[in-house]
This record gives structure tokens, C-alpha cells and sequence, in this order.
């Protein structure tokens, strides 16, 4: 890893900060529900802390940029259903605190750079940056700046929480703690603001019209399909850059678990994007299966409002928490595929 002067500087602070945030240990008391937020001065960007490790199995403070992040965060915390690798889907930086062997090659070199050294089973901090579709990845130079404050913050916020829990839990859900910079003098201050869940942002699905017209004029049977959109946590592309970490298309027989079809998407260039193929990629799946179903079951999500236009086409789509035949497929390919390198 090439590092320049002013990136070998940025390093060295923020593994300063991370180096007094695993002294203080702030998942002693706080739980990831404690949130609080930064204004970037810079940018008055705003970002989101979290403290991770209450439950003394993954030691982190996790920073979610803007509402959107935030909010994702929060639904997946509710979420009981959310399966594990949902925390691959909301966009976030983290700095770990781990074991040595948990660190990539590129980690010790910066370490060894820096001439630093850490004894202990959690002492050894990593940096990650996630984003929706992608394998966790090393930190972009912006990201860098903005994980530094954040733990400096936390350093700031988690002692007085400790005395003071009530300092991050508002009677109002959806007013946080904001820790804010002013100029002169250049000195952090708390205040209090509403951030309010961003509207949901509206999918235009693009399918060719003749295809819209082929399902309207083909029979229906009388069979039932299950059908999931699901993260594979395997990625697809190894080399230079961020790797992708595809999604599954499944569908399959609700009476007897055959797999009707299976396609691999990826969120390349955005999930937006990706999302706005698969009303398409559901019909040339059954299409080709040569069978149309009179109903399609799926699990909540996204895909409910994408599949909405089925109604139209004779196609009824309803919700269910748990989806046994494709559970059960979905989990055998999940094993077949997990023999893959493992992420940053």
C-alpha cells in the first residue's frame, strides 16, 4: 500500500484515537442504541456514532453517514427476522477491535509503517468501510478524517454517558445528540436536532413492454412460488478496487422446494439500478420455467413494492415472514457457494 506523508499523518491519528477508545472501552455501558451524532466540519456533513460490544462479541464504534444510513441502522437493529449478513447492506465505516490474525496484509503494513505495536485479544484495531452490494473494504481518504473525529467524539460523549445515560436517550425518537464544532474559539458543543427518517425513494422498474404483454395472455396454473432477493456473502470479483458481493434471485415450487430459476444480480453501479431489473428478471425466470403461478409469496423488503405491477398481469403477490421450501434451497446453495475468499 503506497502512503504518502499526509496519508501516513491521517493514519497515524486515527489509530491514536482508536488506540484510546479501546483503553476506555465504552461498551462497558453503552449500547449500539446510544446514539449520537457529529456535524464534519469541514462539510457539515452529519454522521452517526455507535458503540458496539455490549454483548462482549464484536468490540466497534461504527459511524453512519446521514439519515439514510442511520435509519437503515435502526431498522435492522428491530429487524428479529433480519438475517446476519443484513449488517453487509447498511452503508457504514468501522474501526474493530479484534484479534492479530483477524488484520489483512495491508493492515500490518500500515502498522508496521506507523511502528506500532498492540498485545491483547481486542487491542488490534481495523478499519473497514461497507457499502450496500460490496465486500467491507479499506478505508477512501475521506473516510479517514471522519472516522478519526467520530472516535474522537466518543472519547468526548462515552464518559458522560456513563454518568448520564439519559444524554443519549431522548424522550423524542428522533432527536439526537449532535456534537458540533464552533469556529471561534474552534471548541465542541452539544445540541440537540430532529433528524427524521428520509422518504422512501420511489423504484421505476424497466421492462420491455412485449414481455408485460406475453404474461398477460398466458395461462395461469394453479401453483403457488416462493420467491427471495437475498445477499450472497461471497464476492464475485477479486482483484484491484472493492470486490462485489452479488444477490440471489430465487424462486422455487411452494409444494415441493424445485427450484424454478436462479439469477445473480449485482448492485453495480447502485442498488437503485439493480432493483429496477428485477420485476423483468421474475418474469423471464418464469417465462422460461414455463409455468405462471396465480400467486408469488415473498419476504418483506423491497420486493413487495417491486413485484406490485404482477396484480396487473393476473399475478396476486402477498408477504410472509418465513418462506420454508426456499429457506431450505437457499441455504444449500449458500453452503455450495461459501468455499470463497474472505473479505477486508
Amino acid at each position: 500500500m503506497n502512503l504518502g506523508p499526509g496519508q501516513l499523518e491521517a493514519w497515524q491519528e486515527l489509530y491514536a484515537a482508536a488506540g484510546r477508545v479501546s483503553d476506555l472501552g465504552p461498551w462497558k455501558w453503552m449500547s449500539e442504541m446510544d446514539v449520537f451524532g457529529i456535524q464534519v466540519p469541514s462539510t457539515a456533513e452529519l454522521v452517526f456514532a455507535s458503540v458496539m460490544g455490549e454483548l462482549g462479541e464484536h468490540y466497534a464504534v461504527a459511524a453512519y453517514r446521514g439519515a439514510s444510513a442511520l435509519y437503515s441502522f435502526l431498522a435492522m437493529t428491530v429487524d428479529q427476522d433480519s438475517p446476519p449478513e443484513s449488517v453487509l447492506e447498511v452503508p457504514m465505516i468501522q474501526a474493530s477491535f479484534g484479534g492479530r490474525n483477524e488484520l489483512r496484509k495491508e493492515d500490518h503494513e500500515i502498522i508496521k509503517r506507523l511502528g506500532l505495536r498492540f498485545r491483547g485479544a481486542n487491542a488490534w484495531p481495523a478499519f473497514r468501510s461497507y457499502r450496500p452490494g460490496y465486500l467491507p473494504w479499506f478505508l477512501e481518504d475521506d473516510e479517514i478524517e471522519v472516522l478519526r473525529l467520530i472516535l474522537e467524539q466518543v472519547l468526548d460523549v462515552a464518559p458522560r454517558v456513563k454518568d448520564d445515560p439519559a444524554l443519549v436517550n431522548a424522550s423524542d425518537s428522533h432527536t439526537f445528540l449532535v456534537r458540533v464544532q464552533r469556529a471561534q474559539p474552534p471548541t465542541w458543543e452539544d445540541q440537540r436536532m430532529d433528524i427524521m427518517p428520509p422518504e422512501p425513494e420511489r423504484i421505476e422498474s424497466f421492462i420491455d413492454p412485449k414481455l408485460i404483454d406475453k404474461v398477460r395472455s398466458s395461462p395461469k396454473s394453479r401453483s403457488n412460488i416462493e420467491l427471495d432477493l437475498f445477499l450472497v456473502p461471497t464476492p464475485v470479483r477479486e482483484g484491484e478496487g472493492r470486490p462485489l458481493l452479488p444477490y440471489m434471485l430465487l424462486s422455487v415450487d411452494a409444494r415441493n422446494g424445485v427450484i424454478i430459476g436462479q439469477s445473480l444480480l449485482t448492485a453495480d453501479p447502485s442498488l437503485q439500478v439493480m432493483w429496477s431489473g428485477v420485476l423483468q428478471r421474475v418474469l423471464g425466470q418464469l417465462l422460461e420455467a414455463g409455468r405462471l403461478p396465480s400467486e408469488i409469496t415473498v419476504r418483506s423488503g423491497v420486493l413487495p413494492d417491486l413485484l406490485r405491477p404482477l396484480a396487473t398481469m393476473g399475478i396476486k403477490v402477498k408477504s410472509a415472514r418465513h418462506l420454508a421450501k426456499l429457506d431450505s434451497a437457499k441455504n444449500s446453495l449458500l453452503d455450495f457457494l461459501s468455499q470463497g475468499p474472505g473479505g477486508a
